[in-house]
């Protein structure tokens, strides 16, 4: 039974990957694969992680939902070693699944692995989407 609050309006959630730190990757060997579902509106999601259509249940943190200006946003964060990380054949997705008060759709993002040599991904560009990501939540 879902309870929708007055003046509030169903809204599915926007999903979106941030890469990892190249900083994390040099000094850690460890790479931290950032989730973020944004406005949605009620709070009825199931996050998970996949690598390569397989579900993943470790290495993952989820916070739960926070509620600002009636909608709900929620981060989650999928910990991998830096040779997962930098293997462009691995797809990590992260899906949510949300529940409308009549029926559950997925929506979800994805990102690739990159090899160590890609300059696919500058210090300039992750500044840019861990700021955006900042913004958002």
């Amino acid at each position: 039974l879902t309870v929708l609050e007055k003046g509030h309006i169903i809204t599915p959630p926007a999903v979106t990957v941030f890469s990892p730190s190249k900083r994390e990757l040099e000094k850690k060997q460890k790479a931290t694969i950032v989730c973020l579902a944004t406005d949605f509106y009620p709070d009825h999601v199931n996050l998970t992680w996949s690598l390569n259509n397989k579900d993943i249940i470790e290495g993952i943190k989820t916070e739960e939902p926070k509620y600002e200006n009636k909608k709900y946003s929620l981060i989650s964060r999928l910990r991998i070693t830096g040779k997962q990380w930098q293997n462009s054949k691995n797809n990590f997705k992260c899906k949510v699944d949300f529940y409308n008060s009549s029926e559950s759709t997925s929506y979800e993002a994805s990102i690739s692995g990159e090899e160590c040599d890609s300059k696919t991904s500058t210090n300039e560009s992750y500044l840019r989407q861990a700021n955006l990501g900042k913004l958002v939540y």
